[in-house]
């Protein structure tokens, strides 16, 4: 058994660039290999910012033809959008970077093949501060060791554990937090062969008036910089990361610490120059810019949250409508600021620091800076009323036309995330409303999205059943049930599905269940009206009726107040007088008029169980998860 290695060296790439690379190239290879029929082990994919690899273990045979090596070569350089390719020389070659080495070994044979007008060999190039030797590779096996001993370390999951360790480190030894999300440290471990901390100071004299969030934004962009926030919000330190080997003469520290300075201080004239004009004042400028998600200008955006806001307070009575509407008003007004233009994390942020400074009611301030805090990580959930409404609404727009374009705003796995968050949002902070209803409300404002309507329906009920499975540990029956009374409001799918889950084993309620399900089989395809109560003929067509009429009233009053274990309570009496029905009314062989008027008291009951729950889909099912 041998191992086979490719690897593609080439200059400095893109830290987002080289991981799909290697991927592609190691299922490229795969699918060579298997197209050939050749045996073989495991197929992994290694990467740094100047290398791409594929390593195959345990190659049966005699091993890998060039052609077979070359064909995956070529799926990998097909893979790179022409917009991100690049030629160098006059030899033709095209890739996403320069090609400087091809390493292409099965065991400790060479392979011969050419690509981006490098010919194979066993040089492998080692860290950009080891020299100019290259490493002489007799097996692929020893691929990885000798990396490492070249001060690379070729797996990009084990430069993010150094990473993240040396972060922990600095937290533990300073008392300070770094101020980083995990795309942050991903971002510092795929853009280094070996990244190597460095913690630096931040001169107070730097930034003497920029806001926390403002001195954050600028040292995290792009990936530079990781601020360290001490227990009172201030930052005086931040970390770095060096490629290569410890910094013992402290030069990388002085150049890190360099351009943090300039970094602030350009930071400072764009947070300036954005106070020249109230925050409200910029809203118009947002006729001029699109919307990320391809759905207008964010002034047409801006319109249609407004809408949805209003609709939301006026439906959940939460939230003064008046703030609501102001907070989303302004919400994406900093858009229009050289700073959010510049350090697009700040988007929110700036604008709730702006309307602060502009004399805007703290309600207002506090659901800025909230809405900007939930989009930017999915989290902390808004505490306040305005802005858990104003999440809501942009969580509603983002995935109305998100429907429409899932492809072009990120694909179908980004527009679920954002349907769990604003359904997440809407459970916890206890908001009732149907969000369905509250998007038909504003029709008009989404005609261009109705195509894609159907989608919305079935994203949002999807979802609101898997969270509810998944994250609230229901049995799946017991959501069923709860979810045939609709899944526009998930606050009130969740109770629903508790009350039911509580019931759902009782003799009762599980009797009850399977009548119902009987009498919603019978009554399929009841004609639409009302039933006439005189028409009916016998006594259990009658008793059916009054138990009905008794528990109408209590059932619809206590939904209204969302005590849905009462409402099961006060239906269960109905059990006994469905059972006598089917078994003494008869629904066939009788005149059209009278079986019409007996299929229309079936739906009636129907109609008032579901509003607690489609309880059919128990039926047989006490043991269903």
């Amino acid at each position: 058994m041998k191992d086979l290695l490719v690897e593609i060296g080439v200059e400095e790439m893109p830290h987002d660039v080289a991981p799909m690379l290697a991927w592609t190239l190691a299922s490229s290879l795969e699918r060579a290999l298997d197209r050939a029929g050749i045996p073989h082990g495991h197929v992994e994919a290694l990467s740094t910012p100047r290398r791409v690899a594929a390593l195959v273990r345990d190659l049966a045979g005699t091993g890998a033809a060039p052609d077979t090596v070359s064909l995956a070569l070529g799926e990998t350089l097909a893979s790179i959008p022409a917009e991100r390719r690049m030629r160098w020389d006059a030899s033709g070659g095209v890739f996403v970077r320069p090609v400087r080495s091809l390493v292409c070994l099965c065991g400790e044979e060479v392979v011969p093949v050419a690509f981006g007008g490098v010919s194979s060999s066993r040089e492998v190039r080692p860290h950009r501060l080891a020299g100019g030797e290259t490493i002489h590779l007799r097996w692929a096996g020893d691929y990885e060791a000798a990396l490492a001993q070249a001060g690379v370390t070729a797996r990009a999951e084990s430069r993010l554990a150094a990473v993240r360790k040396a972060v922990e480190g600095i937290e533990r030894d300073t008392g300070a937090r770094a101020m980083a999300e995990d795309s942050d440290l991903a971002a510092h471990a795929a853009g280094a062969e070996h990244p190597c901390p460095v913690l630096c100071d931040l001169l107070a004299a730097a930034a003497p008036h920029l806001p926390v969030e403002v001195v954050s934004a600028a040292l995290r962009d792009g990936g530079t910089f990781l601020p360290l926030a001490l227990p009172d919000g201030r930052i005086v330190q931040f970390l770095a990361f060096r490629d290569g080997p410890p910094d013992a003469g402290g030069t990388a520290r002085a150049g890190f610490e360099r351009a943090a300075r300039l970094r602030l201080r350009e930071a400072q004239s764009l947070f300036e120059k954005g106070r020249v004009l109230p925050l409200a004042e910029r809203v118009r400028d947002l006729r001029d810019l699109l919307d990320d998600s391809h759905a207008g200008t964010l002034w047409e955006k801006t319109a249609r949250v407004r809408r949805v806001a209003g609709e939301i307070v006026a439906r959940s009575r939460r939230g003064e409508s008046a703030l609501v509407d102001r907070a989303a008003f302004l919400y994406l007004a900093d858009r229009a600021t050289d700073l959010v233009r510049r350090f697009p994390r700040l988007s929110g942020l700036a604008g709730a620091t702006y309307a602060k400074l502009g004399g805007e009611p703290e309600e207002v301030v506090a659901a800025l800076r909230e809405a900007a805090l939930m989009r930017g990580s999915g989290k902390p959930l808004p505490q306040s009323d305005v802005g858990a409404v104003l999440c809501l609404a942009h969580g509603l727009d983002d995935v109305a036309w998100g429907a429409l374009g899932a492809e072009a705003n990120g694909g179908r796995e980004s527009l679920s995330a954002q349907a769990d968050a604003l359904i997440r949002l809407a459970v916890d902070r206890r908001l009732d409303v149907d969000l369905m209803e509250v998007l038909e409300s504003a029709t008009e404002l989404y005609a261009p999205a109705r195509a894609g309507w159907v989608d919305v329906v079935a994203l949002l009920s999807g979802r609101v059943r898997a969270l509810l499975c998944e994250e609230r540990g229901l049995r799946e029956d017991a959501v069923a049930a709860a979810m045939g009374a609709g899944a526009g409001n998930p606050f009130r799918a969740l109770g629903r599905a508790e009350a039911i889950a509580g019931w759902r084993g009782r003799l009762e309620f599980d009797a009850l269940a399977a009548a119902f399900a009987r009498l919603r089989k019978a009554g399929a395809g009841a004609p639409e009206g009302a039933f006439d109560a005189a028409a009916f003929e016998g006594e259990a067509e009658r008793a059916l009726w009054r138990d009905y009429l008794k528990a109408e009233g209590p059932v619809r009053d206590l939904l209204a107040v969302r005590n849905y274990g009462g409402a099961i309570e006060r239906l269960l009496p109905l059990r006994v007088p469905i059972e006598s029905y089917l078994e003494r009314v008869p629904l066939a062989g009788i005149g059209e008029a009278t079986r019409a008027n007996r299929l229309r008291l079936i739906a009636s009951v129907v109609r008032l169980v579901v509003c607690v729950g489609d309880l059919s889909a128990l039926a047989g099912g006490r043991e269903k998860r």
